[in-house]
């Protein structure tokens, strides 16, 4: 039995002796050396790639107020040192007891061996008795001190060490009788979170350390120049709570606050990026009965960035609720209600429909624009709806097109809040298209380049855009029959369009065929971030932040640098 337990300590210490050499590895701040978890790649300009662990995935982004720093919100997995110490605490513990009994052991000899009549000086470093000696150095080691032992009896000497001997013992001792649980509240005491630990414990299959493997939902700020980063704002237990339509991360329009949509369980988080504080937090426990009691999603901040609106459904009823959320006075108000979650999901036997909300700013009492889009097998179709909190039994019905008028993000409007931009297909082909949210009408405001069809428009920051206007689109074939086809492997990149000219400016090509989840433009106009995703293998995505420089942005699109981002097709594919 000593032989298994003693394998099980030295494997404990080792783990201790891995968890001190990391822990050396970050400053006390949370500053990262440069083993940084996230970097620029090696690529120059104009695009530049943030470059994540094996474990992390980037879930949303968005700029600080003055474009210096990028936050990231990431999934991450990580062990908890504490919770590791605390479950093996028996070899831990035992470890330390041994070696200290063998340091009293040690002491014990020691003072056995030296020797010493009660009453008499001796040298503080050798020993030597110092009767009779004047001087103040040692006639035997040459020491000097003003201060000498004076001898006691043996048992003197030695009942302090062993009183700290049998202490030791007899906590273990204790600790193993009471039974002590490996498992329990101190298990959640502290949080310690180790990555380097838990990319050493997957890199050597160490299956005891595998299994202690927690979900980690960390914000960390990314200088937005050097690509480093310089500290992790905020980290918990858990994950960020949202797919490739709902985000989890939004930004209050000033960039002060973000809100946070965790798991395990729900909650919404208020948390001021610069101290890295949560001022304030709510569970579905706190929400009224009659509002509901599932927290479903967050819509976003409104302009004042004091209240978040969000959607809460009652389980009961299987009605939801679009809620208001003062984050300074923790008050909760109903505004709107909506349609059921039943319906969200499902609607007929071949139609599916998602309702996705965004606050118009600047609007009191609140309004918000329903994009609500309806996927079946064989077509795709959208509705654009206005919902008034003053009225909230009446609905203003926009136009209706082809294509989504945000390609599945939530509608994307001016700063003003009066305008909706979209798409819409036509025997044309690609336009783009300007909704007035007051009239709902419609005007055109340009056709797509040539071989481009747009993917969706969308700004995760706030949702409004100002000037240029971010499209995500596909490169195409036209064939020889007028058809519009796509090549073997077309080429996805970002387009900006000048709101106030009228104008295509520039359009940049993603390094890889990744699918786009969301960009951003800096608060300086001077770069785009794209978030972006590559399936790797079947059950595998890896998402990528790509940063595109724009400072020398051309007056107009050059049609010639759009085709020669197209792989021509070959005969065989042009005749099919």
């Amino acid at each position: 039995m000593i032989a298994p337990f003693a394998r099980r300590a030295l494997k404990t210490c080792a783990t201790l002796l891995i968890v001190l050499t990391a822990a050396r590895a970050h400053s006390s701040d949370g500053t990262a050396t440069s083993t940084s978890v996230m970097k620029y790649s090696d690529d120059s300009p104009p695009v530049r790639e943030i470059v994540a662990r094996n474990n992390q995935e980037i879930q949303a982004f968005a700029y600080s107020h003055d474009g210096k720093s990028i936050y990231l919100a990431i999934n991450d997995k990580a062990i908890n040192l504490w919770e590791v110490t605390v479950y093996y605490w028996p070899e831990v513990l035992g470890a330390l007891v041994g070696l200290s009994t063998l340091a009293c052991l040690l002491r014990i000899v020691r003072i056995r061996r030296a020797k010493r009549l009660v009453g008499e000086p001796y040298c503080r470093k050798c020993n030597y008795c110092l009767r009779g000696t004047t001087s103040e150095r040692c006639p035997e080691c040459g020491h000097t001190s003003t201060r000498v032992v004076i001898g006691r009896s043996m048992k003197r000497r030695l009942m302090p060490t062993m009183m700290v001997a049998v202490m030791f013992l007899g906590g273990y001792g204790f600790l193993w009788a009471a039974k002590t649980p490996r498992t329990g509240l101190m298990s959640s005491y502290l949080n310690w979170w180790s990555y380097d630990l838990c990319e050493w414990a997957a890199s050597r299959n160490q299956n005891w350390l595998q299994n202690r493997t927690q979900r980690v939902a960390r914000v960390v700020e990314i200088d937005a120049e050097a690509g480093q980063e310089t500290r992790t704002v905020y980290t918990a237990a858990g994950r960020f709570d949202g797919d490739v339509i709902r985000q989890s991360f939004f930004s209050s329009p000033k960039s002060s606050h973000v809100a946070i949509q965790l798991t395990d369980p729900v909650r919404w988080i208020i948390l001021n990026p610069a101290s890295g504080r949560v001022e304030n937090c709510v569970e579905g426990c706190d929400v009224p009965a009659s509002y509901g009691s599932r927290l479903h999603e967050i819509i976003g901040f409104d302009s004042t960035g004091e209240n978040l609106f969000g959607i809460v459904i009652n389980e009961t009823t299987e009605k939801g609720n679009i809620i208001a959320w003062n984050t300074r006075t923790s008050e909760l108000s109903a505004v709107l209600e909506c349609e059921a979650e039943s319906d969200w999901v499902r609607k007929g036997k071949t139609r599916f429909t998602t309702s996705i909300f965004t606050y118009i700013p600047h609007s009191s009492p609140a309004r918000f624009v329903e994009n609500r889009l309806y996927r079946g097998i064989f077509s795709r179709d959208s509705k654009l709806l206005i919902r008034d909190s003053a009225q909230p039994t009446k609905t203003k019905k926009g136009p209706r097109s082809a294509l989504e008028a945000s390609g599945g993000n939530g509608p994307v409007l001016s700063s003003d809040g009066r305008r909706c931009f979209g798409c819409k297909i036509s025997q044309a082909g690609y336009s783009l298209m300007q909704i007035d949210l007051e009239t709902m009408h419609e005007r055109r405001l340009a056709m797509y380049p040539d071989r481009m069809s747009p993917t969706f428009v969308f700004n995760p920051a706030d949702q409004t855009v100002g000037d240029l206007l971010l499209i995500v689109g596909s490169t195409w074939i036209r064939s020889q029959k007028g058809v519009t086809k796509s090549s073997k492997n077309p080429t996805k990149g970002l387009l900006l369009f000048d709101l106030k000219s009228a104008k295509w400016r520039d359009f940049y090509p993603l390094p890889d065929d990744d699918g786009v989840l969301g960009t951003a433009l800096a608060p300086d106009k001077r770069s785009v971030a794209v978030l972006a995703f590559r399936q790797e293998n079947p059950n595998k995505y890896k998402r990528q932040l790509f940063l595109y420089d724009i400072s020398e942005l051309p007056d107009e699109l050059d049609m010639t640098k759009l085709r020669s981002s197209v792989v021509a097709p070959t005969s065989q594919q042009s005749s099919n």
